[in-house]
């Protein structure tokens, strides 16, 4: 078991030029990590996609595990590619580089750290009135949401809006704006496209760019991140991943959502695709207290910005846990497993089958992309996910009473 971990260790190291993944680690050290690792959890974890992909629940996917030592002394990443990427209308093999559609996982790669980046220039004030930054949102039972309110979903606005009767991101925006709060801000945790699509807007008024062209400028090409992004060109369209059958077709390359759909494809809720490549240049920055590049030397993020997204920021009297942006402890936690501690770790997860999930006290990150909706919406990927971070966990060695 060990030499065949070693095996996959270098054929990750070997392919790095295609997925894009640095590591400068010796086989020494690696061994030294290696020795920490309960190996045999790779074969389960291979075991349960395949499974899931037997059942029908997934045409396939590709997980990335990443764990380091303290002090990134030595680094572990593995790779693994499954099934198709296509069953129809025409059966495709999965690859590597596939472009998935994210999804949720927009509100973590584009919204939140574009909002936080804004808060770190002194742009706008995390608790300030959302209606400071969004001149149509106005009505006195708005007026008291603020931005910490719609990025831990306390805002008291319901989950989303029909898309009948409007097209096109203003009246998307516009539509969003008359939305009235169920009950009182910062009283109940409900998860809201909502509450993102109003963020993604914010970042416009404050910004004056699109939260397409924000992201894109201030995040992804900064970080090296070919492949991510809103509307992807005709080009990529050959390594896109497609989702469900919509009107009779395939959606391929169009974004999933029927909201940011009708938002001509660019939403703070839902909207980007990308490779477990970039996404995990992503991870690795936020795992590194926003350092990336060579030798961690730049810095994309403030340790205090990726903090406030790592850690809990919702009420202390409710339940559910959430970090700026992110998931940390609700109902929508599958990734987390049922080992990893509550509360010490952060990550989301998007419809279509994405997931991502990191703590930062372990050296761990990991990520499972798939299209679980393809090609009939049918698909189920939850009881995978919370697999996967249950075998994470117990390679790792953490063990369940760490959560009492």
């Amino acid at each position: 078991m060990i030499n065949r971990f070693l095996l996959l260790f270098a054929a990750v190291l070997s392919a790095i030029v295609i997925v894009q993944i640095g590591c400068s680690t010796s086989s020494i050290k690696s061994q030294e990590l290696l020795n920490t690792l309960n190996e045999s959890k790779l074969d389960e974890i291979d075991l349960a996609v395949n499974e899931c992909i037997h059942d029908g629940n997934t045409p396939g996917g590709i997980f990335f595990l990443h764990i380091e030592k303290p002090n990134n002394e030595a680094q572990l990443e593995w790779v693994q590619v499954y099934g198709n990427k296509s069953l129809s209308p025409n059966i495709e093999t999965n690859s590597v580089d596939t472009i998935y559609d994210l999804a949720s996982l927009t509100k973590v790669v584009a919204t939140a750290p574009s909002i936080m980046m804004l808060w770190e220039r002194g742009l706008l004030d995390i608790d300030a009135p959302a209606f400071t930054y969004l001149p149509a949102f106005t009505n006195d039972l708005q007026k008291s949401i603020t931005i910490r309110h719609l990025l831990t979903h306390t805002s008291g606005l319901r989950p989303g809006y029909s898309t009948k009767g409007w097209k096109g991101y203003d009246e998307g925006i516009a539509t969003a704006c008359k939305e009235l709060p169920k009950q009182e801000p910062g009283s109940k945790f409900v998860y809201s496209d909502i509450n993102f699509i109003l963020l993604g807007e914010i970042v416009r008024t404050v910004s004056g760019e699109k939260i397409d062209k924000f992201a894109k400028e201030n995040i992804y090409l900064p970080l090296g991140m070919i492949d991510t992004g809103y509307n992807p060109s005709s080009d990529k369209l050959s390594r896109i991943a497609p989702t469900q059958k919509v009107n009779n077709k395939i959606l391929c390359g169009v974004v999933h959502d029927p909201t940011a759909r009708n938002m001509d494809g660019i939403a703070g809720h839902a909207g980007v695709f990308s490779t477990v490549s970039d996404l995990s240049i992503y991870c690795n920055m936020l795992l590194h207290q926003g350092r990336y590049g060579k030798k961690l030397k730049k810095q994309l993020l403030k340790p205090e910005t990726v903090h406030l997204m790592a850690t809990i920021q919702s009420p202390k009297a409710l339940k559910d846990k959430r970090s700026l942006g992110w998931d940390v402890a609700t109902g929508y936690s599958s990734p987390r497993g049922n080992i990893f501690p509550a509360g010490e770790s952060f990550g989301h997860t998007g419809f279509t089958g994405t997931s991502m999930w990191i703590l930062p006290n372990e050296g761990i990150f990991y990520i499972f992309l798939s299209n679980r909706v393809h090609p009939d919406g049918k698909g189920n990927v939850l009881g995978l996910q919370r697999i996967l971070g249950t075998k994470v966990a117990e390679m790792k060695g953490i063990e369940l009473e760490q959560q009492n």
